[in-house]
């Protein structure tokens, strides 16, 4: 279990920093700050509001994942492997929006997208894979 739980760690731990990349190359205007602030409100319109409802089907869905009896099949039948698979498909349900939306944040300038991001980060404090959840989850 200890090799599952450091992938997993390792997995979490990328996509924070991969965000903490894109803030940094934006920050320091290594990348164009506002790309897409070029008054194409609809285009604007139509990430913010795929973004919005993806972040808010993916929290629920990521903290209860393990509470469908689809998925407690197979972590019962496969154990650790079953369990390392759901669990990273459960952090990928978090980071992959929360990558997405800090991207978006610098390239439309809508704060929206910010404050999407921040709910995905808090939301995975949720799911760090300790060495109690991890065993709780078996």
């Amino acid at each position: 279990m200890n090799k599952y739980r450091f992938w997993l760690t390792t997995e979490i731990t990328v996509a924070v920093f991969i965000v903490l990349i894109v803030i940094g190359l934006y920050e320091t205007n290594i990348l164009l700050v506002g790309a897409l602030c070029n008054g194409n409100k609809e285009q604007e319109f139509i990430v913010t509001t795929i973004l919005q409802i993806l972040t808010i089907c993916n929290i629920p869905l990521a903290l209860r994942l393990f509470k469908f009896e689809g998925i407690k099949k197979i972590i019962n039948t496969k154990r650790e492997k079953g369990h390392f698979h759901m669990a990273s498909l459960r952090m990928s349900l978090l980071t992959l929006p929360m990558i997405a939306n800090i991207i978006c944040y610098y390239l439309y300038m809508n704060v929206a997208f910010l404050y999407l991001t921040i709910i995905l980060a808090i939301s995975l404090v949720f799911i760090i894979p300790t060495k109690d959840r991890c065993d709780s989850e078996l």
